[in-house]
């Protein structure tokens, strides 16, 4: 595995609408090949978790960075910013800052909405789109999540019921059953990885609160009527659809929307949730490998 703190080739700050947002390139000897560009989920969180993807440098060069307001980016705070169409608009103003003709795309959770809507745009030169948990449909993400909390033990189902009513957010109670959700369902590895605490640490709160609400399964901001399925029978580029076993993006999901992009295929990573990448890291990166390769052939 890639050493997650290797320092990067290049990174600095880019202009993109609203401000600017920071960012990290490792390059790969292999020149010629597409690079990759990497989104981070949320909204607010940082590219930090996804620093194992570094894996693929030996394959291609890969570019990560931190949405505006998130990470090491400009935190500009001005809720005018917080859209998915503006978010979307970065990834152009990364490719033309560092001069992609064609890219690959790997989005993770809610950076998957922005990469769906990025795809349905039909870009020039976006070679394949990889989806890991992503988050698709607002209300579909909630009723999977309102199956998987029904799972977990009793006290805690009622200690949620009885907050989330109060909009009690906050209590020491709560946040227990909320970790405990965590644990099963967004990362499986105990203690969490120092990438994915740091990506807690350093999560934008006030913007995910705004975007999506107090917790992962508990979505009141912007993004709660979001559904972005109308656009995916106009993705035209290879697609992969991902997601742990354990995922709040469950497979019954991720299998439907493949359903909906035309030849787009599927892969349930065992023993793992919503970070397969990390707690199951030799099959996810065999079939993500192995899909960017089938991909590039076709272009």
């Amino acid at each position: 595995m890639s050493d997650y703190a290797a320092v990067p080739d290049e990174s600095g700050h880019i202009d993109v609408p609203g401000g600017k947002v920071w960012y990290r390139l490792n390059r790969s000897a292999n020149s010629g090949a597409v690079p990759l560009i990497v989104l981070h989920g949320g909204p607010g969180n940082s590219h930090d978790y996804l620093l194992p993807l570094l894996e693929l440098v030996p394959d291609r060069s890969v570019v990560l960075y931190d949405q505006l307001d998130c990470g090491r980016s400009q935190r500009v705070g001005d809720t005018r910013n917080w859209t998915l169409e503006r978010f979307t608009d970065e990834i152009d103003a990364v490719r033309e800052h560092l001069g992609l003709g064609q890219v690959h795309l790997f989005a993770s959770s809610w950076g998957c909405s922005i990469a769906i809507n990025y795809a349905a745009r039909q870009p020039a030169g976006l070679c394949s789109l990889a989806l890991s948990g992503p988050l698709v449909d607002a209300k579909r993400w909630m009723a999977d999540c309102e199956r998987l909390k029904a799972q977990l033990p009793d006290h805690l189902q009622a200690v949620m019921r009885r907050c989330e009513a109060q909009r009690d957010f906050t209590s020491p109670e709560y946040l227990e059953a909320v970790n405990a959700f965590y644990v099963r369902h967004l990362c499986r590895v105990q203690p969490w990885p120092q990438i994915v605490v740091d990506t807690m640490d350093n999560c934008a709160t006030e913007l995910y609160g705004y975007m999506w609400g107090p917790t992962e399964f508990f979505g009141t901001g912007t993004l709660a009527d979001l559904d972005l399925t109308p656009k995916l029978a106009s993705i035209e580029v290879p697609t992969l659809f991902m997601c742990g076993a354990h995922d709040e993006g469950t497979p019954e999901s991720g299998r439907a929307f493949a359903a909906m992009v035309r030849g787009a295929e599927f892969c349930c990573i065992p023993e793992a949730s919503h970070m397969p990448h990390i707690e199951n890291p030799e099959p996810f990166f065999r079939h993500l490998r192995a899909f960017i390769a089938k991909a590039t052939a076709r272009t």
